[in-house]
């Protein structure tokens, strides 16, 4: 699905990354930003970067992210 977006929404947009950005913590900003970018290229003195913008979700709301961690084997014995 191509969706069009028009500037003042994309403007919209990015002042909503800029706010959560600013009030990230470093390891939360270089984990969100490394969610959509694919990879950066240096070419002096050019920069290339080839992302997806992330676009929000009407509706969809997030408080807190959970990492989820299984345990797996015995917590007293070493697996080789």
């Amino acid at each position: 699905m191509l969706l069009v977006l028009g500037f003042d929404k994309i403007r919209e947009y990015v002042a909503s990354l800029k706010t959560f950005l600013g009030s990230s913590s470093f390891i939360e900003q270089k984990s969100f930003l490394k969610s959509f970018i694919k990879r950066i290229e240096l070419n002096e003195p050019q920069v290339v970067i080839d992302y997806t913008m992330p676009l929000p979700i009407k509706g969809l709301t997030a408080t807190e992210e959970v990492l989820y961690i299984d345990g797996v084997g015995s917590p007293t014995r070493i697996r080789t």
